[in-house]
């Protein structure tokens, strides 16, 4: 080999370096803030989606649902990304008591015998979470949990077909922009 290969392999080398940061910077770039007045929180989330914010009369209090509006501003498989707060949970509710999120926050990673999958512990801005997910033959569906002041926290990403390492890098964006006001 001469020089001038070693050379150019490197530029190549350099080249795809620098495209793949500027394809993050882009994708990082495009996040926008939302801040809930009702449910006391603010998020990230894409810029050009749509955005609903519900209030609820029990149960759950508020829920704020960002959607793409075309598949032109779509990221990866996800349909929907949702922001839920639960001041009181309901009898019965899965993924409501202080206990079942104690157990799902000392559980090891993996699959359990209900389909539900724990891809592991997050933290947002100090308060301890859970990120869980579910495989349904049609759709998916990653939760992460936060528990906080006796009120939880869903943060949402929903899609169709089948999830993986891209819709867990979407979730793990949400989380770290997560806080509560």
């Amino acid at each position: 080999m001469t020089w001038k290969s070693e050379v150019r392999k490197f530029g190549v080398v350099v080249a795809l370096i620098a495209l793949a940061a500027g394809g993050w910077i882009y994708w990082q770039s495009k996040w926008v803030n939302y801040s809930s007045q009702v449910g006391r929180f603010e998020v990230e989330y894409p810029r050009g989606w749509s955005m609903k914010e519900y209030m609820f009369e029990s149960g759950f209090d508020v829920r704020v649902e960002f959607s793409p509006t075309s598949e032109s501003n779509r990221i990866s498989r996800e349909g929907q990304i949702s922001v839920t707060m639960v001041g009181k949970p309901l009898a019965g509710q899965v993924l409501g008591s202080e206990d079942e999120f104690k157990l799902w926050l000392d559980r090891s990673d993996g699959a359990t015998a209900s389909g539900m999958k724990k891809l592991g512990n997050r933290l947002a801005n100090n308060i301890k979470g859970v990120m869980l997910a579910e495989q349904l033959e049609d759709y998916w569906a990653i939760t992460s949990w936060f528990a906080e002041g006796g009120k939880n926290y869903y943060l949402a990403v929903l899609g169709n077909g089948d999830y993986g390492d891209e819709e867990i890098r979407i979730m793990d964006k949400m989380v770290k922009s997560f806080r509560l006001k």
